[in-house]
């Protein structure tokens, strides 16, 4: 992942190990990422990947998946003040921003998109 795909706060899986503020940070960890990791990611000292959104990460964010019938959609998560979610038969995630639908295949994508509908304080003290 590249370091102009995110944004100081943004919740990413940590690849390698890496010590921060004399605390070592071990692989696999949920890094939130500040403006030094920022440039680490891009100096290429510090590799994180995507948390996929997962049922359990939405409902810890207040979501609530409810169940509907519908050839394309099997669910929509819900969260009052919230974007509405939508899952497809494949179990992909996607939302509207604007007129246009966008899937979400990141926790960081999410999060951005939080940020971007103006609701930033969801965005940064989002949970994993």
């Amino acid at each position: 992942m590249k370091a102009n795909e995110l944004m100081i706060g943004d919740l990413v899986y940590l690849v390698t190990d890496y010590f921060r503020d004399s605390s070592r940070i071990k692989r696999e960890e949920i890094l939130k990422i500040d403006a030094l990791d920022l440039h680490r990611i891009s100096d290429g000292l510090l590799e994180v990947e995507h948390i996929p959104p997962t049922h359990e990460i939405l409902e810890k964010n207040g979501w609530v998946r409810r169940k509907i019938g519908d050839a394309k959609w099997v669910a929509i998560y819900e969260c009052e003040g919230m974007p509405y979610i939508w899952e497809d038969i494949n179990g992909n995630l996607s939302t509207l921003i604007g007129f246009a639908d966008a899937q979400i295949e990141s926790v960081h994508q999410l999060q951005n998109i939080l940020r971007s509908s103006g609701i930033t304080e969801a965005a940064d003290n989002f949970k994993v």
